[in-house]
């Protein structure tokens, strides 16, 4: 019987210990791995964050669509409607025809 156990000590390679202790340093290392994974450039957070800035780049490319179409629209108006070149002229520009009435409004009085 001991002649057996010697054999299996024999065969066996690596001791206990050593076997626990690299287990646990292969554990760790894949922690770290998955860690730098998920917070480094090419992480998780970094993918999330480019997402939420797409996202504020769509928005910002939408309003800024909506503000040049009611440009083109005014300026079709400028080009096409002479009452509403008029009007453009009077309220930017403080145009008065022969005959009108200007009333001047200050917002803030001083006290």
């Amino acid at each position: 019987m001991k002649a057996n156990s010697q054999q299996q000590n024999e065969q066996q390679v690596f001791t206990k210990k050593f076997q626990t202790v690299s287990r646990w340093v292969v554990v760790c290392v894949l922690w770290l791995i998955i860690t730098s994974i998920a917070i480094g450039k090419a992480g998780i957070s970094n993918f999330l964050q480019l997402i939420h800035e797409r996202d504020v780049l769509v928005q910002n490319n939408e309003t800024l669509q909506t503000q040049n179409e009611k440009l083109e629209e005014k300026i079709k108006l400028l080009h096409s409607s002479p009452e509403y070149q008029l009007r453009y002229l009077k309220q930017n520009f403080g145009y008065v025809e022969q005959g009108e009435f200007v009333y001047l409004f200050q917002k803030n009085l001083p006290q």
